[in-house]
Order: C-alpha cells, then sequence, then structure tokens
C-alpha cells in the first residue's frame, strides 16, 4: 500500500515478530496449508503509532500452489494540532505462476472509507473503487503489467542485476505505474529449528 511503504522496511521500523505455524491436512484433495503470523509495531521519530498484523497461508496442491495474505492495521497520529489516523484490512489471493487474482482492500483515512474489490478473469482484471458512495469500474489487460504491488516485485531482481523498470498495477490508486527496483537480499528467520523468509 502505498502510504505505508516507508514503514516496511525493515532499517527503519521495530518489527516484534509473532509467528504460529500449524498444518493440516485433507486427505480426499491432498491439499496440505501452512500459515505464518506477523506482527509489525509502526514508529514515527522513536514513538510507537500504530500496528500492523498479517497473516500469511500457503495452499500447497499439485495443481495450483496459493498464497493467501490477510492484513489488517491501524495508525493514530497525535502532536500538537495535527491528527492522523488509518485503519486498513487487506486480502489477497496469489497463485504460483499465475499472479494475483483476488483483492479486496477497505481503508478509512481520516474518516474517509475507499472499498477496492478486484478479480482477475480471463486476460484482464476487473476493478471497482467505492468513495463516499460512488462506484468506479475498470478493467485492466493483463498484457499491460508485469505484476501487482501486493506481489513481490524485488525478488525478480537478480544479485548481479542492474535496477530495472517494472509496469505495476497499484492496487491501492489503481493504477499502472512504473517502478524502479534494484536487487532484494532476503534474510531468513529461524524459529524452532525451522526457517523463514
Amino acid at each position: 500500500m502505498g502510504y505505508l511503504k516507508g514503514y516496511w522496511n525493515m532499517n527503519t521500523i521495530k518489527c516484534a515478530l509473532l509467528i504460529a505455524v500449524f498444518f493440516f491436512s485433507l486427505s480426499a484433495t491432498r491439499v496440505i496449508a501452512e500459515s505464518v503470523e506477523m506482527s509489525y509495531d509502526v514508529y514515527s521519530k522513536k514513538s510507537r503509532v500504530g500496528t500492523i498484523k498479517t497473516k500469511r497461508t500457503r495452499v500447497d496442491n499439485k495443481e495450483k500452489p496459493t498464497l493467501i495474505i490477510d492484513t489488517i492495521g491501524e495508525v493514530r497520529v497525535k502532536v500538537l494540532f495535527y491528527k492522523y489516523s488509518l485503519d486498513f484490512t487487506e486480502n489477497s489471493v496469489i497463485v504460483l505462476h499465475e499472479g494475483l487474482i483476488s483483492y479486496e482492500s477497505d481503508t478509512t483515512e481520516n474518516g474517509k472509507q475507499k472499498l477496492v474489490k478486484g478479480v482477475f478473469s480471463g486476460d484482464s482484471f476487473n476493478l471497482s473503487v467505492t468513495k463516499k458512495g460512488e462506484i468506479t469500474k475498470s478493467t485492466v489487460l493483463r498484457e499491460k503489467y508485469e505484476t501487482t504491488s501486493v506481489e513481490t516485485v524485488e525478488k525478480r531482481v537478480g544479485k548481479n542485476e542492474a535496477k530495472r523498470q517494472f509496469s505495476v498495477l497499484d492496487l491501492d490508486k489503481p493504477s499502472i505505474e512504473n517502478w524502479i527496483l534494484g536487487y532484494e537480499k532476503e534474510e531468513m528467520i529461524t524459529i524452532d529449528n525451522r526457517e523463514f523468509l
């Protein structure tokens, strides 16, 4: 989400990581799911101003391995005469080798609500945005963008590659934007003798 890009940099926020991992199996469909929950504290000038909680569920099956991402967050800032508030929920469904197939977000920023819903169908991503009771619909052809803002675009740049430009469907706006990104080193976290990205 555009307004929180700066907060997600691991060098600028204090991350309190709470991870719970569980497995379950459905023998009829041979589906195995694994969930990881993370909680982030959002800081501004050494003051804690909010939290972001994310649950990532990876569903493995032979046909379509899928990643489901659920995020909820809130930010509250009050400094002298300045006040800012943000509440949001976000749900994304990403299929391996296909990309984002479903997206939904509900954002209230300083009392103003915006709903975004999107579904990939056929050869295009169909979006609807609701603001102040008005609904705006749009259709974006898949060939017009390389990836979306909820996918890990930076992982497409190799270690020895120069910075690259990507056409990204930014779901917060929504519109197609040109992002210039370089290689981002992956950091592994080991918990109970298991490694996580």
